[in-house]
C-alpha cells in the first residue's frame, strides 16, 4: 500500500523535512527496491509501506556495506 508523507510524519513521529530526506535514500537505493517504491501524484510523493519499513529496519546496515534481503510485500 502507498503511503503520502504526511502519513509517514504521524505515524513514526517524523518530520516532514526527515521524510523528504528518506525519499532522497530510497532514490539513492534504487537498485534495492521496485521501480514504484516512490510514485507521484502530480508533485505529491507517495512511498510504498514495506519498502518505508525495510528503509527503517535495514538502513544502517546498508550504508555500512551489508545488504540485507528486502522482503517484498505480497500483492
Amino acid at each position: 500500500m502507498f503511503r503520502d508523507m504526511k502519513w509517514y510524519a504521524k505515524q513514526y513521529g517524523y518530520s516532514i523535512r526527515t521524510i523528504q530526506r528518506r525519499i532522497e535514500w530510497i532514490k539513492a537505493h534504487a537498485s534495492r527496491y521496485p521501480e514504484d517504491a516512490v510514485v507521484y501524484d502530480g508533485t505529491k510523493p507517495f512511498i510504498r509501506e514495506d519498502v518505508f519499513e525495510d528503509l527503517i529496519r535495514n538502513r544502517n546496515n546498508i550504508d555500512a556495506g551489508l545488504d540485507p534481503a528486502f522482503k517484498e510485500e505480497q500483492r
